[in-house]
């Protein structure tokens, strides 16, 4: 029992600077973030051709950068942001294509924050 202590305190510094801590899910609450290194992936989905898909929200930058990226069905890249220190700023990434399954991609370096992104609601 006295070494489980020092255990769980090696194993949460391991977690930290390997991929940080992420308390929430960013597309369905604001997300807050320490030390977040890695990528996270959602998928979003098109019924309709000219239709518009996206993500729109706010990110709020103590140290570190945040890349968001929406990608196409054919993988090429539809829009992207980035979400450097500073803020609250506003993030909205979009397009108007084809009908399929895009992905946003969200890339994390050393990000230190709050991030909430939302689907767009359908479009025009």
């Amino acid at each position: 029992m006295r070494y489980l202590i020092p255990i769980l305190l090696l194993l949460a510094a391991a977690w930290y600077f390997t991929t940080g801590f992420r308390v929430g899910v960013v597309t369905f609450t604001p997300t807050t973030m320490i030390n977040a290194n890695g990528k996270a992936t959602y998928h979003l989905r098109s019924f309709e051709e000219r239709k518009q898909v996206g993500l729109i929200g706010t990110c709020t930058v103590k140290r570190g950068l945040a890349t968001v990226r929406l990608l196409r069905p054919d993988g090429t890249q539809a829009d992207g942001k980035e979400c450097p220190p500073g803020g609250p700023w506003s993030i909205t990434v979009q397009d108007k294509g084809i009908s399929g399954n895009y992905r946003a991609v969200i890339e994390y370096r050393n990000f230190n924050g709050k991030i909430e992104l939302n689907e767009l609601p359908p479009g025009k």
